[in-house]
């Protein structure tokens, strides 16, 4: 049976989901790239909003009062050893363990 998808930002609850006639499954957002194709590109956007000016990033986490820059990521690593890592606790932390689908966000 098809089932819709709901976000579970603004769709905490199951709904009947207008066209299908099973229930919809909460999605839980994750914060990676739409508009890169390489786990290279998406690693070396990663290092471009969270690294110093100095590491080659945006500088955007300078000064700031709620985060902090990091050190650049490997491209051939960061991506299995901190982003996928880094989502998966994001998912588990904020929401409760239920079925559930991960997705990205439309920018």
């Amino acid at each position: 049976m098809p089932q819709g998808h709901a976000d579970d930002r603004h769709d905490p609850d199951d709904l009947a989901s207008g066209e299908y006639s099973g229930l919809r499954l909460p999605q839980q957002p994750i914060d990676v790239g739409e508009d890169v194709d390489t786990v290279a590109e998406e690693v070396s956007e990663f290092n471009w909003y969270n690294d110093s000016k100095a590491d080659g990033g945006s500088g955007a986490c300078q000064g700031s009062t709620v985060t902090q820059c990091l050190k650049p990521l490997s491209l051939k690593t960061g991506w299995t050893s901190d982003i996928v890592p880094g989502q998966a606790r994001s998912l588990a932390v904020v929401n409760p363990p239920l079925l559930a689908r991960g997705s990205q966000g439309r920018r």
